[in-house]
């Protein structure tokens, strides 16, 4: 690590051309926007640079290792129409001699308000006309910190004479940069500078070239040896000066001048650590020095009277704000540095084809369809166990995709292949179903290829149920984890701090009653579920039944620790409802507190079912930890039962949020012990709840605990922002027809399109299970590409046509499928009484 420098772990990219810049400056700025956010986390910094040699141009970027540099590097490529090529080794820039930096110096040259129109291609197009042969340039950017931006806020509005300027260095993702520039003598180096000031769009600040200091050090210590050899020429004056006192001081004076001398000739010779060695031993890994910060406030400026526009009426300007090598620019501008696009000298660009790309061609995952020409199209399962997301309007063919690369995991489940990055047998699986429908079908995939599973029908009492209750530690913490998953279910900020201690209050008192508390209680049944005692402690029966039923649990309560038996679920239990039925509470307090979170109660009575004891029941972990399958079915099933659509996406939500938790707790490590959980979703909508932080803690920390997503959805527009983000940047993302200009403007612009070899029409106009795919491919994007969706339904029969699938798959090395693996036990049934 190079001292002075900031982290050793860095990331390296070079960008080659893919397509032209969108000239839509509204996306480039929320393009480099991105791009700024996540490339200076955590006061990091990142730097841009261009290299002209003999090849022509080479753009660079170099950011620290942290969570967001994928995504910000991806921005920043989206930004500049490049592709991104991860590299092991960075540039290494210390073949220039000549390094300077542009630094900030008084100009009168007006600022401007806009840059609209600009084309950020231009930049590289001037760099490749003015950059000489070896010579290089960069921007190194980090973000400012609060103060400077207020400084530079007060000082930009007396510059334009507005006190709310508008400018591209307002906004909030500004960069501070420096930009840095190296040749082969001082005077291109400046030349350089000085183009790249007058070509970068929106810049409007006075500046001129500064070199490191090297000669100043040589000249500073000189002088001090100089100085130390005064005392030394006083002894040659006739003052009358002892002998001994004459040797001692030519002695010191001589011994000091000769340090000195040697200090100066180190740091000429760059042995010294100063600014100019640290930045010459930084140049073989391409390490530049992050803009210094400010730490003395600036001299303010005067007051601005914006009733007069004249200079001379609006006071004194202040000194500059910021550190004179410091730039405050819009993220944009420093992007447009390495825009590869100067003509041949950025290289051959990389074509955005329609054709599939060839890795795709192989068995590399689950076989989706096929190309114009009848070829197989894969996509990888490698890159997909990163996330796979399906757009789509109905009767698309969106949902028959995700049947397949179900019934793909399924297939794999039963008769692994083997093959690098497939899931393999250890892969639980969870499929979340809205339609009757989608359900049968995943049922008659798993017939078909000899798989287990288990069908959860929400509205069924009949059918298995999942106990979101089973977590472990005390009913207090059951119901803590309950609670916390309703509040992600119902709508943001429904359940505020005072419904949230009700509902773990009464949902504590719930899970501590039992048959015998209830057996001589008057409205109050025994055998129900912890909802319906929660909805009896909410006085939802009254407010007679409820103070009986806390009695009955107090008596419990008491009776136990007269017995000496501490920590019991009725001690536990009276503890939160003391707060709500001890001696002192009025039955008008208790109503208080009753009132607002009684709705989420009742609305959950609807489904007493799904939690009553009665009816059979497995949990997460059962299913997580034995490689099981279930099919999770909330809309009406095969026994007609239905739920009001608010119900289907409360239940979900809650099986979702139970869900992450117990991978979370269940599944550290699975990615490296090769063990997944594999998630299918049709309607990712039903799945988001209140929140983003469950979708999006799968998308970004997932992978490690083994989770695959698969999620699907008809209208992107209707998800949170932050899910729809999350979804789409997903390795692999597979849109069918859109109905929604926005989207497939949105669309087009993930797939790099520029309006000519990609528009909106195209996705607008996409026919039945036809798509456009963009795919990741050993974490390496690839082109974005048409293709049609494969169909594997006997028409005759209407029932999977699982030779086909299996020949087309590649599984025709392994037997016929005969009886389903015996590791893999049963935990559900079937509609008609089946165990499946």
């Amino acid at each position: 690590m190079v001292p002075g420098m900031g982290p050793s772990r860095r990331r390296y990219w070079k960008l080659t051309r893919a397509g032209e810049i969108n000239a839509n400056p509204q996306t480039i700025e929320q393009r480099a926007a991105a791009f700024a956010a996540g490339a200076t986390t955590r006061g990091g910094h990142s730097t841009l640079v261009v290299v002209r040699d003999e090849d022509g141009l080479h753009d660079f970027l170099i950011m620290p290792d942290t969570a967001t540099a994928d995504s910000a590097a991806i921005s920043l490529a989206q930004c500049v129409a490049a592709r991104l090529n991860p590299l092991d080794d960075p540039p290494d820039l210390s073949f220039t001699p000549a390094v300077a930096q542009l630094w900030w110096r008084r100009s009168s040259a007006g600022i401007r308000a806009t840059q609209a129109g600009t084309d950020l291609a231009e930049v590289s197009r001037i760099l490749g006309n003015t950059l000489p042969m070896d010579s290089w340039v960069a921007a190194v950017v980090r973000s400012p910190h609060r103060l400077e931006r207020r400084w530079w806020s007060n000082w930009l509005a007396y510059r334009m004479g507005t006190v709310r300027p508008t400018h591209h260095s307002t906004v909030r993702e500004a960069l501070i940069t420096t930009i840095w520039a190296g040749s082969q003598s001082p005077a291109v180096t400046a030349d350089v500078l000085d183009s790249v000031a007058s070509s970068l769009p929106g810049f409007d600040v006075g500046t001129r070239a500064h070199r490191p200091p090297r000669l100043a050090h040589l000249v500073m210590w000189l002088m001090v040896a100089a100085l130390m050899l005064t005392p030394s020429v006083l002894t040659l004056t006739p003052l009358p000066i002892p002998a001994w006192l004459s040797a001692f001081t030519w002695a010191v004076s001589l011994g000091g001048a000769g340090a000195a001398t040697g200090l100066g000739v180190a740091a000429w010779r760059r042995i010294l650590p100063t600014r100019d060695a640290r930045i010459r031993r930084g140049l073989p890994v391409a390490r530049l020095p992050k803009p210094k910060y400010r730490v003395r406030p600036p001299r303010r400026p005067g007051t601005l009277h914006t009733e007069h526009v004249g200079a001379e009426d609006r006071g004194d300007g202040g000194a500059y704000p910021l550190r004179r090598e410091a730039l405050m620019l819009g993220p944009h501008i420093p992007a447009s540095l390495i825009a590869p696009h100067a003509g041949v000298l950025s290289g051959a660009a990389t074509t955005r084809s329609r054709g599939v790309p060839v890795e795709m061609t192989r068995n590399i995952g689950p076989l989706i369809g096929h190309d114009h020409a009848g070829g197989p199209v894969h996509v990888s399962s490698a890159d997909t166990a990163r996330g796979l997301a399906v757009l789509g309007e109905p009767g698309s063919g969106k949902s028959i995709l995700v049947q397949n690369v179900l019934a793909h995991s399924m297939l794999e489940r039963v008769s692994p292949l083997g093959l690098p990055g497939f899931p393999g047998r250890h892969n639980s699986l969870v499929s979340f179903e809205t339609k009757l429908d989608g359900a049968k079908a995943a049922l008659d995939w798993a017939r078909a290829v000899g798989d287990k599973v288990a069908l959860v029908e929400v509205a069924n009492p009949d059918s298995w149920a999942i106990d979101l209750f089973a977590v472990p530690g005390t009913i207090e913490v059951k119901a803590l984890h309950f609670t916390n998953a309703l509040q992600y279910a119902f709508a943001d900020g429904s359940i505020r701090d005072e419904s949230f201690r009700t509902l773990k209050m009464v949902l504590t008192g719930a899970l501590a009653v039992t048959d015998d508390m209830t057996e001589r209680l008057d409205g109050v049944r025994a055998g129900g579920s912890p909802i319906y005692y929660a909805s009896i402690f909410m006085g939802r029966a009254g407010d007679g039944p409820a103070t009986a039923l806390a009695a009955a649990v107090h008596d419990a309560h008491e009776q136990a620790t007269g017995e000496g038996r501490t920590g019991t679920d009725a001690s536990i239990a009276w503890e939160s409802l003391v707060l709500m039925y001890g001696p002192t509470v009025t039955t008008s307090q208790r109503a208080a507190l009753q009132r607002a979170p009684g709705n989420k109660i009742d609305q959950l009575l609807a489904l007493d079912h799904f939690f009553a004891p009665a009816r059979r029941k497995f949990s997460w972990a059962d299913l997580i930890d034995g490689h099981k399958a279930a099919i999770v079915l909330t809309g009406r099933d095969s026994a007609g039962n239905i739920m009001e659509s608010n119900m289907e996406q409360l239940m979900s939500s809650l099986l979702m949020f139970s869900l992450r938790y117990n991978i979370e707790r269940t599944c550290a490590g699975w990615e490296a012990e090769n063990r997944w959980v594999s998630i299918f979703a049709d309607e990712l909508k039903e799945l988001a709840g209140s929140s983003p932080d469950i979708i999006t803690w799968l998308r970004n920390k997932g992978r490690s605990y083994g989770v695959r997503p698969h999620f699907a959805t008809q209208y992107p527009a209707q998800l949170d922002t932050q899910v729809r983000d999350a979804l789409l940047s997903f390795p692999t993302l597979i849109a069918f027809k859109q109905n929604s200009p926005a989207i497939a403007r949105e669309l087009i612009d993930d797939f790099g399109g520029d309006g000519t070899d990609w528009s909106s029409a195209d996705v607008l106009g996409l026919a039945p299970f036809h798509a456009i795919v963009r795919a990741s491919v050993g974490h390496q994007r690839q082109a974005p590409f048409s293709f049609a969706s494969a169909y594997f339904i006997d028409s005759a029969t209407g029932l999977p046509d699982v030779d086909r699938f299996r020949h087309m798959q590649g599984y025709d090395q392994l037997p016929a499928i005969g009886q389903p693996a015996t590791d893999q036990p049963a935990i559900g049934h079937v509609p008609g009484g089946g165990r499946a």
